[in-house]
């Protein structure tokens, strides 16, 4: 793959895109029809929401969240996440085995490695709470997130939406950038948001990561989109309508109207744009 790609993103169907994921949500057109579709937005009465989300958002990364989210819940009643450090490496290690994979050490992620060192580090700095992270402004809060184990790029927004939408912290919903996950790339390929050179046939998923957050974030502010729900609303389309490999599936439950769907590997780190992974629509009867 050649290491400088012509990137062109078409922004006015970037807001198309996000008006039409927006009106689905608001109308409750399915999937959004459904209780409890956001893994992220439930959180245990019993513990602190600051100190859920702050661990929980950071496993969260490069796992299935409609998975993660009810084991970090689970977890949360055997392990205090409070008192990280307090308790050790021994203990968290010992919690961590029974809700991840196997063998820890080797997980995804390194998890007993993210709550040692992220609970150290909020002890020093943020006087262990994590809705001291907050800055004056949305730049310099991602940048201090950044600054912990296991956050990025990508996750470090997360974190962000699930503190406003719980109102632990206090930044209007048109101020932050959104996740741009599989879900927002591979939808922003198929509608065209998206525009590479016909010739190529692969592209790395972080190429994409940069320029597609600069047009969301300009689409949400200028549009005044609240954050929260375009990101909502992307993951929701992504795993639930596109995870099909039948266009029929797309064609009856969505009205994105995506041209191609591309293969990518396991990883996720590789899109393969002239692959298509849906199965083309059945004619019943012949014309």
């Amino acid at each position: 793959m050649p290491k400088k790609i012509k990137i062109t993103i078409n922004y006015q169907r970037a807001v198309e895109v996000s008006k039409t994921i927006m009106s689905r949500l608001e109308k409750k057109l399915w999937p959004f029809n459904q209780p409890d579709l956001f893994p992220d937005a439930t959180i245990p009465e019993s513990v602190n929401p600051a100190h859920f989300l702050f661990y929980a958002v950071a496993l969260d990364s490069r796992r299935e969240s409609r998975v993660t989210y009810p084991k970090v819940r689970i977890l949360t009643e055997h392990l205090d996440f409070s008192k990280i450090e307090e308790l050790g490496t021994n203990h968290v290690k010992k919690m961590l085995k029974k809700y991840f994979e196997s063998p820890i050490e080797k997980a995804s992620g390194n998890p007993v490695k993210m709550f040692m060192e992220n609970s150290q580090k909020l002890n020093k700095e943020y006087n262990g709470d994590p809705k001291n992270i907050k800055a004056e402004t949305v730049k310099e809060t991602l940048k201090r997130i950044k600054k912990f184990y296991g956050y990025g790029k990508t996750n470090n927004t997360l974190l962000i939406k699930n503190m406003v939408r719980v109102g632990i912290w206090d930044f209007p919903h048109n101020s932050f950038p959104i996740k741009i996950d599989r879900h927002v790339i591979n939808i922003s390929i198929g509608t065209g948001v998206v525009q590479l050179p016909p010739g190529l046939k692969k592209i790395r998923f972080e190429k994409l990561v940069s320029p597609l957050d600069k047009v969301y974030q300009k689409v949400i502010n200028q549009e005044n989109i609240s954050a929260i729900d375009l990101n909502d609303g992307f993951w929701a389309t992504g795993q639930y309508i596109c995870t099909s490999r039948q266009l029929a599936h797309c064609e009856m439950n969505c009205s994105l109207d995506c041209k191609i769907k591309p293969y990518t590997n396991k990883k996720y780190t590789i899109i393969e744009l002239k692959r298509e992974t849906r199965e083309p629509t059945k004619r019943l009867f012949k014309s």
